[in-house]
């Protein structure tokens, strides 16, 4: 597979993302001094590595639709493609299979040392590159598809929570924005679903009892970034979903170390347009802890980048207590931090951005400090 340079994606990449979100989607490009993830453009895959894999080996097939180029241009590391209210920014992905093993191993060092009593879950979550790059487009860059199965390949006693196929199935429907690099609660909810199955929940309830809220006009980083006019033109309509039990919730949140609790609301609605994403738990440099009225014993610590955010609203009505904290701004031992709050399953939930770049490391920095 024909790769670009990695100065030129490293390069692109650091001025998008710092793991997949930087203060959730409220970045521009005069932000850049806070973006610190480059992404590594992946080696050659050597075929008698054992520790690499590609999807003709894996016995998996990589269930993306064709998708067509039109009018199709690269700016500032975004690709775009469509026109009218089908304009779509992309951000361009370089992929490291070094880095995903490495991921790989932190993830398997924390069932290591977290035992036999706790579940810990991956959950490799694909950006919108993953399903519309134009495919005309694909032998330029990297594989998330091939990145996530040479990851899942070095698993060991982890429960993975394979979503790559089940957002492909769906990827029809509006589960990505087109303006901004994360993913639409709806892909989330899609996922979370997996998540459920995966962690033995048996009931999950139908998105139909969740209350819609919808917003139109959301234009997120990748429009300040392509800086393209008729992106501009088509704003994003953002829809998040309530769950069922959202006032038998308590929420406190609590600084980087654990401290000084706030108690306040899952879901912030009163945000700027240009903060969307932030109804989710507001800021992620705190650590976010849930109460609910779910009586099942079940403590979920959620390790995460921003993407993880839309995970939790779908979650609590599966576990008793939540645990939501953002590797980039975490500053316990997080083997401590699982213990003390009586983890009995830990996920983690981060973007193709984080599971094979440069913030991949920091969820074995915080297991270490």
């Amino acid at each position: 597979m024909k790769k670009l340079p990695v100065f030129i994606l490293s390069a692109v990449t650091a001025f998008i993302l710092a793991g997949c979100g930087g203060e959730n989607s409220s970045i521009t490009p005069s932000d850049s001094s806070d973006v610190s993830s480059s992404v590594k453009n992946s080696s050659s895959i050597s075929t008698t590595d054992e520790n690499q894999t590609s999807s003709e080996d894996s016995g998996l097939i990589d269930d993306k639709k064709e998708v067509a180029a039109q009018n199709e241009y690269v700016t500032n590391g975004v690709a775009i493609n469509g026109t009218g209210e089908n304009i779509r920014a992309i951000e361009l992905y370089g992929g490291s299979f070094d880095k995903g093993s490495s991921y790989a191993k932190t993830i398997n060092a924390y069932k290591e040392t977290l035992g036999d009593m706790v579940n810990v879950y991956n959950m490799c979550i694909p950006t919108s590159f993953a399903y519309y790059l134009p495919t005309k487009l694909e032998n330029d860059y990297a594989s998330q598809y091939d990145n996530i199965r040479n990851i899942q390949s070095q698993l060991k006693n982890i429960i993975d929570v394979d979503i790559y196929n089940t957002l492909a199935e769906h990827s029809d429907e509006y589960i990505y924005f087109r303006t901004d690099h994360h993913w639409q609660p709806l892909g989330a909810y899609y996922a979370a679903k997996v998540f459920a199955q995966r962690a033995g929940i048996t009931q999950f309830p139908d998105l139909s009892t969740y209350e819609s809220v919808v917003y139109e006009g959301f234009l997120g980083t990748l429009e300040g970034y392509a800086q393209s006019n008729e992106l501009a033109e088509y704003p994003d309509t953002f829809t998040y979903y309530k769950p069922a039990n959202l006032a038998s919730l308590t929420t406190t949140y609590y600084d980087t170390y654990f401290s000084n609790p706030v108690q306040s609301n899952l879901f912030f609605d009163d945000f700027e347009m240009k903060n969307a994403y932030s109804t989710f738990l507001g800021d992620d440099k705190e650590i976010a802890q849930i109460d609910t009225n779910v009586q099942n014993g079940r403590t979920l610590v959620v390790f995460k980048d921003s993407f993880g955010n839309a995970l939790i609203p779908f979650l609590t009505q599966s576990f008793e207590h939540i645990y939501v904290c953002d590797i980039r701004y975490f500053d316990l031992n997080s083997i401590s931090f699982c213990q003390n709050t009586g983890a009995t399953d830990v996920l983690f939930a981060t973007c193709m951005f984080t599971c094979t770049g440069e913030n991949g490391d920091k969820i074995a920095d915080i297991m270490n400090q």
